[in-house]
């Protein structure tokens, strides 16, 4: 409720040892009447004061006058012009409903409000106003009451010292809007929102080009100096139960960590002496990598020996620790053998032995891919969710953030639009929707260097950016700097690697009101500041 508290007193000479002061307090539908020391005060006096503030009342819209004469304020009867449950005279004090969602210190309503998710991303805009703003009257002043030595007090309601700050509601898409992107409040972008891949950098054979972009996020999948057999992989660390070899997972950490970047490991790779399956090759022909271990026991030494060694000194270089890389990936070749129970299991021994080492490491879900629709979504997520994990609990517990995989094999922004709903929907099922979303891996399929053409590559790659901010993913990491065929190879593409810088300054640290999908397949964004960005 809409709350106006003004407070005025008079500092003129006393009269019989007091000071006049009056109090005006308003509040809609709750009227109060305070009348104290009628004996110090002259019928007339009391009359003529009451006249002008229900004038004022008329003149402000206001339901109910209340008026104090003498002390008004605090309990201990100090001489003070705040009504209770105000911060100070002249203070307008809006609720959040009112007032709109707050996000970036911007105080706002978005034009475009489509509700919770859905299987099918709504299509129609809904504008909305903001909050409501005070009126500041008229500036009367109460009569002298008679006396020549009698003071006169003025009524002057003040300006509010933080009035609520509305933004203009953002302007019309350029083109029909063929699908609404943002849903709800504006959003905030991550200042480490854009994440990348990178296989052969800072070691590699041949070594790439370093990337010339900004960029916040870096994920450890495939950093694999000479490759797959020299990568940082479980298996590639622990080769034996009893040896270990972290010299490349140091280089890269380090690497990273002293660029300031959020590092993201991916847990992935069962060495073969651990695995249930050891003579069953995965996809990166590594035997029994995708297989379930033996003994989870295995499991709990290797992120505590790896949080350990990154985290444990008081220094958290690995921000983001991810339980497995794409355990479905439905094509014929599983990272994943085995249940969903047996994931959930997995999950809990990685999130329990890494939060004993580092309680505020961030534990991802399993990175799930190619939830193309409204079945294979709940399959995933909600299938997960509810999963046992062989110890009473289930797949829930074990996550602080939801992880996800997107390939563009069609070329059409509309397949991630409609991607991101079906998984919103998926977590709203599974009593999940409030985790935090990281786009862990997102590319192209097949590329080459004459298909597409590098303009539309680069559109792309930005188009898949400016989705994903606008529906609230925390990183989106793009896969990878260095290979062709997902990304058009920025290490080597000028055009691509400029395009990528491009949409960093343009999103970062930005706050988005508006986000639709236009008829000719276009994403436009709205900002806060009334800028606007199409590609």
């Amino acid at each position: 409720m809409t709350r106006f508290v003004f407070g005025a007193s008079g500092y003129g000479p006393p009269i019989s040892g007091k000071r006049p002061l009056i109090c005006v307090r308003y509040r809609h539908r709750r009227a109060r009447r305070y009348l104290a020391d009628v004996n110090y005060f002259t019928h007339t006096r009391r009359s003529m004061v009451e006249h002008v503030m229900k004038s004022l009342a008329r003149a402000a819209g206001i339901l109910a006058v209340a008026v104090a004469f003498s002390s008004c304020g605090f309990p201990d009867g100090s001489d003070q012009t705040l009504a209770e449950d105000s911060q100070g005279a002249g203070t307008t004090d809006v609720s959040p409903t009112e007032a709109g969602p707050t996000a970036g210190g911007v105080t706002s309503k978005p034009a475009f409000m489509s509700g919770g998710s859905t299987s099918t991303p709504p299509s129609t805009v809904s504008p909305s106003t903001g909050g409501s703003q005070p009126s500041t009257g008229a500036t009367p002043s109460a009569p002298s009451g008679g006396g020549s030595t009698t003071p006169t007090v003025p009524v002057t309601p003040s300006t509010p010292e933080s009035p609520p700050q509305v933004t203009v509601p953002p302007p019309s898409p350029p083109a029909a809007v063929k699908k609404t992107i943002l849903s709800g409040a504006p959003v905030v972008v991550p200042a480490k929102f854009v994440g990348m891949h990178v296989n052969r950098w800072p070691s590699g054979d041949p070594v790439s080009s370093p990337p010339s972009y900004q960029f916040g996020t870096i994920r450890s999948l495939n950093y694999d100096p000479a490759g797959p057999d020299d990568g940082v992989f479980w298996r590639n660390i622990q080769k034996t139960q009893n040896s270990w070899a972290w010299s490349n997972l140091d280089q890269w950490v380090d690497t990273w960590h002293a660029q300031g970047k959020d590092l993201m490991y991916s847990f992935y790779g069962t060495p073969q002496w651990a695995s249930t399956r050891p003579g069953q090759m995965d996809p990166y022909n590594a035997y029994g990598g995708d297989s379930k271990p033996t003994d989870l026991a295995h499991v709990r030494t290797f992120i505590t020996e790896l949080v350990k060694r990154y985290n444990g000194n008081g220094t958290r270089k690995i921000k983001y620790l991810e339980v497995w890389n794409e355990p479905d990936t439905g094509n014929g070749m599983p990272y994943w053998r085995d249940s969903i129970s047996d994931l959930a299991a997995l999950a809990r021994a990685v999130y329990q032995a890494a939060k004993a080492v580092d309680p505020g490491i961030i534990v991802l879900g399993p990175a799930w891919v190619d939830s193309f629709n409204q079945f294979r979504a709940d399959e995933r997520f909600v299938g997960f969710a509810n999963a046992s994990d062989q110890a009473g609990g289930t797949g829930k517990q074990w996550m602080d953030a939801v992880a996800w995989h997107h390939y563009d094999y069609s070329f059409n922004i509309e397949d991630l639009v409609d991607q991101i709903g079906y998984i919103k929907t998926a977590l709203q099922k599974a009593g999940q929707a409030h985790l935090p979303m990281h786009l862990t891996e997102i590319g192209g399929m097949d590329w080459s260097s004459s298909w597409p053409s590098t303009a539309d590559k680069t559109r792309q790659i930005q188009r898949w950016m400016m989705v994903a901010a606008a529906t609230g993913q925390k990183s989106i990491s793009l896969y990878m700097h260095d290979t062709m065929s997902h990304l058009g190879n920025p290490a080597g593409n000028t055009t691509i690697s400029s395009g990528i810088q491009e949409m960093y300054q343009a999103l970062t640290g930005k706050t988005i009101t508006a986000a639709a999908l236009l008829s000719d397949n276009s994403v436009w964004l709205a900002f806060g500041d009334g800028s606007t960005l199409r590609r």
